[in-house]
């Protein structure tokens, strides 16, 4: 990944580390290059502007009123080069995280409470990227307040109960989770 701007982005929490840990990403820019970039599962989302992330061959155009949800080790890459700042706000989430949700509204109670090492076995999470449309905000608006907590350095433990929502809302919808996994509680 290779950034030309001078502008700052924001990452929280402040010694976060792809893959490893949930973090934010919040980024204002007139330049800024990535390539082939294949991190963990995440929302991207543009709080000013639009960015065109290539995926699979395919430009997929990203405004004010929608996101990309990419699944973890998905190549991007993406190239602002704007007359006015360009403003970004991504959520990565930790490898098995994703999983780790979809288990737990798929198992029992006293399973989804046990301790996630105590786990055994995971359930995959076949997910494609995807363009979602959000007009009205239902999303986008959980993550601008994100963005917006974030700039003043939220607690971790905050941030801990933010990142929680986002699986569920990349992930199946609930309705189509039970039909495909019996016993996902709706």
């Amino acid at each position: 990944m290779r950034r030309q701007s001078a502008s700052v982005p924001y990452l929280f929490p402040n010694q976060a580390q792809f893959h490893s840990d949930n973090l934010v990403l919040h980024a204002r820019s007139r330049e800024h290059v990535v390539t082939n970039f294949a991190g963990p599962s995440s929302i991207k989302a543009v709080m000013r502007g639009e960015v065109a992330w290539s995926v699979r061959g395919r430009e997929l155009v990203v405004d004010e009123n929608s996101f990309l949800f990419l699944p973890s080790g998905e190549p991007y890459s993406m190239n602002i080069q704007a007359a006015r700042p360009v403003e970004t706000c991504c959520a990565f989430f930790r490898i098995g995280y994703m999983e780790e949700v979809l288990s737990d509204m798929t198992s029992s109670l006293a399973s989804a409470l046990q301790d996630s090492a105590v786990r055994k076995g995971g359930v995959s999470v076949p997910v494609l990227p995807s363009l979602h449309f959000d007009p009205q905000g239902a999303i986008l608006r959980r993550l601008r307040t994100l963005a917006e907590r974030c700039a003043p350095a939220i607690q971790p433990r905050a941030s801990n109960r933010t990142f929680s929502i986002w699986p569920a809302i990349c992930l199946p919808s609930t309705r189509m989770c039970a039909k495909r996994w019996p016993g996902c509680r709706q």
